[in-house]
């Protein structure tokens, strides 16, 4: 596939479809159970409004969407803002043709224009695919954090 047949965007009301999708995919992946209607409502409310608390960027190939990800910023105390990266998705047809790497590029000239630290995330313990995927991009893994919960 040629790269320059895929195109981003920032996400759009008719994307939003595609994107309950992709997160329920991806939650079923990991056997995680999620709301998918309550998503639906939060994305709306929280991307498409006037004060995104989030964002998503869309990969496209002939205007259709094929991938996405989900990010969002935080503030560290030492290093400033960064870019949180919350979820990562490409349709399977499409994996493997380097639309995640893509998507990457796309989000770190985000960082760069923006003057954030990095980008961060997390991967799901067992997750070993997208272990490898971000370990393919010279990740450094932080053995002194450990992620919370509280609500």
């Amino acid at each position: 596939m040629n790269l320059s047949n895929v195109k981003v965007r920032s996400m759009i009301s008719d994307d939003i479809n595609f994107i309950v999708s992709a997160n329920k995919e991806v939650h079923e992946a990991s056997n995680q159970t999620s709301e998918i209607i309550k998503f639906k409502e939060r994305l709306t409310l929280d991307i498409l409004s006037d004060n995104p608390k989030a964002y998503v960027m869309v990969a496209l190939f002939n205007n259709e969407p094929i991938g996405m990800a989900l990010y969002s910023t935080v503030y560290f105390a030492d290093e400033g803002q960064i870019m949180w990266l919350s979820n990562i998705y490409v349709k399977k047809e499409f994996r493997n043709k380097k639309i995640a790497n893509f998507l990457i590029e796309n989000l770190k000239d985000i960082c760069k224009e923006r003057r954030y630290y990095a980008i961060c995330g997390a991967v799901e313990n067992g997750n070993e695919l997208s272990k490898a995927f971000f370990d393919s991009l010279n990740s450094r893994w932080l053995s002194n954090f450990n992620m919370f919960v509280i609500k």
